[in-house]
Order: structure tokens, then C-alpha cells, then sequence
């Protein structure tokens, strides 16, 4: 049996893709965060009645042991359906992204099951739609920065397109324009361009320095 990694994008539900939608269309269970966000933009895209829906817990905290924890619990119970039937997890943005589906992929790649993976549209491709502006053109580079990391204040002063995930707090000594979007494709959105102010962001924000 086969879990299928199902990217279903930022937020909006007709981001997903072809093979998202018919992936999760053939899949009787469909494994989610308990968050239920990535569920509920699935179920817009996709008519989930009838199916197994299995919710896993990820605690919000940066406990490395109690993650690897809550992501062994999580593909033990996987791996128990797989006994006998595919299943799919849903993911928001892209899997390739900072995504707990890897942790648990490992694990049931461990256990002897195969793993699929569906790719999807990254939060910071649809911020830069929804903005109307290009993320980079000719030879410029891209750079990708989870708020907070260790390298933070020199990744954001390299010359390039720089975009930061999972919020930020501030960018008085950063050089470049500024844009931001707010929970894009979702309720809520809300997007900011240079000649705003951009004020201290949360999770679901995507920053995007040019």
C-alpha cells in the first residue's frame, strides 16, 4: 500500500492541483494535522463525505523530543492503515517547504510501505500573484528564510530576493522593498506593498524583500 503526501497550497482551494484533486478523490482515508485548516481547504475542493478522515497531533513547540514523538505516534497510525489500504496526508503550501510530512515519510519508509508525494503551489508563489509583482527575473537569486533561524540577519542582508516564512517581526535595518501577505487564499488576507507599514506578522504571513 501507498501514502500519498498531497500538497493542497496556501489557502485557496482551487490552487490545488489535478492530480491533488484525484489523488485524494481515490483515497478513502485522508490523514490531516488536527489543526484542521489543511482539511477544510481540501473539503472545498473535494467532496471528503464517505471518507476516513484520520486527525494527527503535532504539538506547536520546538521540544525536539516531543516532535520526534508526535511524528512517530503519527506514522504508527499510518502505517497501521496501510496494512490494508492506500492513504493520503494533506499538507498546506508545498511538502518540499518546511513540511512535517517528511518526518513522518521516513518512518513509514522504515516500516516497508512506498511513499508518493503530490506537489503543490508554495505560500510564497501565490503571495507574489496576489501582490502582482515577480518573485525574481533575469539572473537574480532567491533566497528562502524561516523567521527566527540561526543565520537570519545575514541571510537577510544578501543581494537577492529574499522571502521569510512563518512571520517577522520587524525590518528597519533590511535593505530592498518590502511586501507582505497576510493568510493569502484564506480569510482574512490582507497585503502589503513598500509604501505601507508593515506591522509585526504571524504565522500564516509571507514577507517578500526585492
Amino acid at each position: 500500500m501507498k501514502l500519498y503526501g498531497v500538497s493542497i497550497g496556501p489557502g485557496d482551494a482551487e490552487l490545488l492541483t489535478l492530480k491533488a484533486v484525484k489523488t485524494l478523490e481515490k483515497c478513502r482515508v485522508i490523514a490531516a494535522p488536527d489543526d484542521g485548516l489543511a482539511l477544510a481547504i481540501a473539503g472545498r475542493a473535494v467532496d471528503l463525505s464517505g471518507k476516513r478522515i484520520v486527525r494527527l497531533a503535532f504539538p506547536m513547540t520546538n521540544d525536539r523530543e516531543k516532535l520526534s514523538k508526535s511524528h512517530e505516534k503519527a506514522a504508527e497510525t499510518l502505517s497501521g492503515i496501510l496494512k490494508t489500504e492506500d492513504a493520503a496526508f494533506v499538507c498546506l503550501g508545498d511538502i518540499s517547504v518546511y513540511s512535517t510530512f517528511h518526518y513522518i515519510s521516513d518512518y513509514v519508509k522504515n516500516r516497508g510501505f512506498s511513499v508518493e508525494i503530490i506537489a503543490g503551489v508554495t505560500s510564497f508563489c501565490a503571495a507574489a500573484a496576489a501582490l502582482g509583482i515577480p518573485l525574481v527575473s533575469g539572473k537574480q537569486p532567491l533566497v528562502i528564510i524561516p523567521a527566527g533561524c540561526e543565520n537570519e540577519k545575514e541571510l537577510l542582508s544578501l543581494n537577492a530576493t529574499r522571502v521569510v516564512m512563518k512571520g517577522i517581526s520587524g525590518f528597519d535595518n533590511v535593505h530592498g522593498e518590502k511586501y507582505a501577505a497576510e493568510n493569502v487564499g484564506l480569510d482574512g488576507e490582507r497585503l502589503f506593498y513598500p509604501e505601507d507599514e508593515i506591522p509585526k506578522t504571524g504565522y500564516f504571513t509571507c514577507t517578500i524583500i526585492k
